[in-house]
């Protein structure tokens, strides 16, 4: 009887052990799964906020060469109408940059 009793007892104890380990290896499972989760989201948010920032660059620089070559094409067309023109007094047949006219002024 005395037998049956502790054999009892440690059939007890070991399924209140066997519970406790099964309940917290469910506990730490589910903990593991979420920050795998959270791994997989913020890599992704990561990635995609990089991605975003090359846009954002990518617009920006490609804004500044707009301006930078408006400006130079806005010099080259002011600068061909300068030599467009023709020089002024006995010269009038000859343009600007015909060499035989650097340095005269027409007087």
């Amino acid at each position: 009887m005395e037998l049956g009793i502790l054999a009892l007892i440690a059939l007890v104890l070991g399924a209140g052990v066997a519970g406790g380990l099964l309940n917290a290896w469910s506990c730490h499972h589910r903990i593991l799964a979420i920050e795998e989760n959270l791994k997989i989201v913020l890599g992704a948010i990561d990635d995609r906020i990089n991605m975003l920032q090359k846009i954002v660059i990518r617009q920006d620089k490609s804004e500044a060469a707009k301006v930078r070559w408006s400006k130079k094409e806005r010099e080259d067309d002011e600068i061909g109408q300068l030599l467009s023109t023709k020089a002024k007094g006995p010269l009038l047949d000859m343009h600007p940059w015909d060499p035989r006219t650097w340095g005269k002024t027409g007087d």
